[in-house]
């Protein structure tokens, strides 16, 4: 049995819950980890070390001065 099925309206379903996907940004390069702000935008990792702040709107900034991965 399938774990999870993509319905055409973005909706994943497993056998435990349902999650509507959403696309916030397009282009990352390999995303590791994200977590919302307060003010409803992200800040995510990339695998090869880079963070990137992105707003609602899909715009993307990239944070300079984190440690080297």
């Amino acid at each position: 049995m399938p774990m999870a099925v993509f319905a055409a309206s973005n909706v994943l379903t497993s056998s435990v819950h349902r999650f509507r996907v959403e696309t916030i940004a397009d282009g990352l390069d390999h995303p590791w980890a994200a977590a919302k702000l307060p003010d409803g935008s992200f800040l995510v990792t990339e695998r090869r070390g880079t963070l990137l702040r992105i707003a609602l709107d899909g715009t993307k900034t990239q944070i300079c001065g984190v440690p080297p991965v």
